[in-house]
């Protein structure tokens, strides 16, 4: 309780979370070589294949994979999450766990580009709510797994999304404005 053990105590913590931060440096160096090296890092394994932890490789589920197929056709066709989310509901193809895909599921399918064949680590900020870095921070190791769909659909895909993402946020836009003068 005395002035030197008050600074003691805060010399101490300050160490303390030294050491955490350099654990948390190591640990996510590591993890980024492990990637580079064309390592899978763990995690839900991406809807339409099958993880053989032995030979540590991916390969298609036969099954889901007509179901991701399906996906990115109907979405290139539709061009809305929510209504291909209800296509699926409306002719019973379940997900993994046998329930409906939701919108954000169709979402996550069709931002994936391990569908591609292509392992990208090292994409999203931890806890900063799934930012994406910076590209030049991003690991992307090419024909990593067998593909489910081609880099073209997934690109032509990818353009719908932001066209669609532009559109929406012009609305909002308009919308707010809108809001602003009614009051």
């Amino acid at each position: 309780s005395s002035a030197i053990g008050e600074a003691i105590l805060k010399i101490i913590l300050v160490f303390a979370e030294l050491e955490r931060n350099l654990t948390a440096e190591r640990v996510t160096d590591v993890m980024i070589s492990r990637a580079k090296d064309g390592e899978w890092n763990g995690g839900r394994i991406p809807f339409g294949y099958n993880y053989d932890k032995e030979k540590r490789v991916f390969n298609p589920d036969e099954t889901e994979a007509v179901t991701v197929n399906l996906i990115f056709e109907l979405y290139q066709q539709i061009k809305s999450m929510t209504k291909v989310a209800d296509y699926l509901r409306e002719h019973n193809i379940l997900n993994r766990n046998g329930k409906n895909f939701s919108s954000t599921s169709i979402g996550l399918i069709l931002s994936n580009m391990f569908y591609t064949g292509n392992y990208r680590y090292n994409y999203r900020k931890q806890g900063d709510r799934g930012m994406v870095k910076n590209e030049s921070e991003w690991v992307i190791i090419e024909n990593h797994h067998p593909a489910i769909i081609s880099m073209e659909a997934f690109t032509k895909t990818t353009q719908i999304r932001e066209i669609n993402r532009k559109l929406m946020d012009e609305h909002m836009m308009r919308s707010n404005s809108e809001t602003k003068y009614t009051h």
